[in-house]
């Protein structure tokens, strides 16, 4: 559901300062993104301020520019453009090369704040069970701006799942939520997903096992450009995720995530074997009196129903009480809980390294599995506390009021 109140202007500071310091640096784009990431609804992105005649949100969105140049975080790099200053970059918090630390404990699990490139190095070779991330999207922009391109991107990911590979278990499994994008400039798809499988088989030995699809069933319309403005697309509602294992026969029990069985399916075995009909199918498949045998459930399939729609959960809540940009791109807690029952037992390790706002540590911990999240931005860091209610925080931090983490002078 869009927003229908405006940000503060405590909200939108650090959102504003990473989306300089990932590269975008014209406020024009800002304006767009924000209003995207904070989900504001038409009406307010659109309205206007009748004594100045301009939109409230340019109005509200340039106060915050001219606040961080004030404070000495931005200064301007040419015509209508901005760059962080080394005040700045130091502000975001983002984990130094070859710094790792571990912010905060639960009963199961710990949450790391560094680059997973120098955290792996940390985990105890076959330890882990489960790899589940959502891997960072190679965003469709102009080199430019910073940004790693598709080809870059894909580079970048092999050589963090190469070094993944000692830490996992001989029957691991690497499960990857991938998220679609389109070319630059073009209602095109980028192949990137393809390219970075045929790399991950070819160079480093991995299988795919399957390929599974998580359908968000309250998906927006994206890309907005080509679903509502060019009406030539229409609205992506699944994202691929790919299961993967250098063991072609990982460990894997579709007993533990087996769905409920269909009303027609129910009546079938209430009249028993002996009673349950023979017959073939249209397709030439044979269904026997076998089919009407009770095993507690059905096999899903591999499209993974769930809304991504929460609005009031204790994640939400602890973020916009304390004035924390919420993580952009969370995915529902039952998508990592799915993989977690079905390719682990009580007790695994679970490992997260792209760990955002944790949903993955916030799954294994309610499934009984230990679990360790790696995420190098210190702000979404502060915002994976309020997914537990109780924790034990490195005392190199502080808890502030309401138990928000803040970085040490």
């Amino acid at each position: 559901m869009a927003c229908d109140t405006y940000p503060t202007m405590k909200q939108l500071s650090l959102p504003l300062l990473s989306l300089i310091g990932e590269g975008l640096k014209s406020p024009a784009k800002v304006y767009d993104r924000l209003a995207e990431e904070f989900d504001l609804s038409p009406l307010l992105r659109d309205k206007l301020v009748p004594a100045y005649d301009t939109p409230a949100w340019w109005r509200r969105v340039r106060w915050v520019f001219q606040q961080l140049k004030a404070q000495g975080f931005i200064t301007r790099s040419g015509f209508n453009l901005w760059d962080l200053t080394e005040e700045g970059r130091r502000h975001l918090q983002n984990a130094k090369p070859g710094v790792v630390v571990t912010v905060y404990a639960t009963e199961r699990g710990k949450s790391v704040w560094a680059e997973c490139e120098h955290a792996l190095s940390y985990v105890k070779d076959g330890s882990v069970k489960l790899l589940f991330t959502s891997t960072p999207y190679p965003l469709a922009r102009p080199k430019e701006y910073g940004n790693l391109a598709a080809a870059e991107h894909v580079d970048w990911l092999v050589d963090v799942l190469r070094r993944v590979k000692p830490c996992m278990a001989g029957d691991g499994s690497v499960v990857l939520n991938m998220g679609n994008v389109y070319e630059q400039g073009s209602p095109t798809m980028s192949l990137y997903q393809e390219r970075l499988m045929i790399r991950l088989a070819d160079e480093l030995g991995l299988h795919v096992c399957q390929k599974l699809y998580w359908y968000n069933t309250g998906a927006m319309p994206a890309p907005t450009e080509y679903t509502n403005k060019e009406r030539c697309r229409v609205k992506s509602a699944i994202e691929p995720v790919y299961w993967l294992s250098w063991n072609p026969r990982p460990y894997a029990d579709n007993f533990q995530v087996l769905r409920e069985y269909s009303q027609s399916q129910k009546r079938l075995m209430a009249k028993g074997i002996e009673a349950a009909p023979e017959y073939v199918r249209p397709s030439g498949h044979q269904v026997g009196r076998t089919f009407a045998k009770d095993n507690g459930g059905s096999i899903p399939d591999n499209v993974i129903v769930l809304g991504n729609t929460a609005s009031n959960d204790a994640y939400l809540r602890g973020c916009r009480d304390h004035g924390l940009k919420p993580h952009p791109a969370r995915c529902p807690v039952g998508l990592p809980a799915f993989f977690i029952k079905f390719l682990t037992n009580p007790g695994d390790l679970v490992l997260d390294v792209f760990s955002g706002s944790n949903t993955t540590g916030q799954a294994a911990e309610e499934l009984g599995r230990r679990w360790l999240a790696i995420e190098k931005s210190f702000h979404y860091i502060k915002g994976q506390l309020f997914r537990f209610p109780s924790v034990s925080v490195n005392p190199m931090f502080l808890l502030g009021a309401g138990g928000a983490v803040r970085c040490p002078a």
